[in-house]
């Protein structure tokens, strides 16, 4: 079963990397981001990383992305 989730975070992570770089819009490729930021966040979960995680989301979904925008 965990197979699964990392294979979904994985692709999901991948997907939106190819469109943070591939969309024109600023806007949507921060969403891409923000996507990717809590995407990954989750594969840290799977790891039992979970003081990762909340930093993943703190700092770079919290504050780098919002300097971005």
């Amino acid at each position: 079963m965990s197979h699964l989730f990392f294979l979904y975070f994985a692709c999901v992570i991948v997907v939106t990397s190819v469109l943070v770089v591939a969309l024109r819009n600023p806007v949507y490729s921060a969403l891409s981001l923000l996507i990717m930021f809590f995407h990954v966040a989750g594969l840290y979960v799977t790891l039992h990383a979970e003081f990762l995680a909340a930093v993943q989301i703190i700092v770079y979904a919290g504050a780098i992305l919002v300097l971005y925008l």
